[in-house]
């Protein structure tokens, strides 16, 4: 799985050119795109916990990392 993280503002076309590379290279990955848009942090933090997508939520939940011993 690739977990991107747009900057922030970032527009997409921009933020697709990477994930299209990506693609190219691991055409079996899942891939996860976040963008960041400015206002997200000058809200609540009730509001940035709401706007948090629950497919996104579930999908990380999903992932079995391995333990550090």
């Amino acid at each position: 799985m690739d977990l991107f993280y747009g900057l922030v503002g970032a527009q997409l076309p921009h933020l697709y050119k990477y994930t299209k590379i990506y693609d190219g290279l691991y055409p079996e990955a899942t891939q996860i795109l976040i963008r960041c848009h400015p206002s997200f942090f000058w809200s609540t933090e009730n509001y940035r916990v709401s706007t948090v997508p629950q497919p996104l939520i579930a999908n990380l939940r999903s992932l079995s990392f391995p333990s550090a011993s």
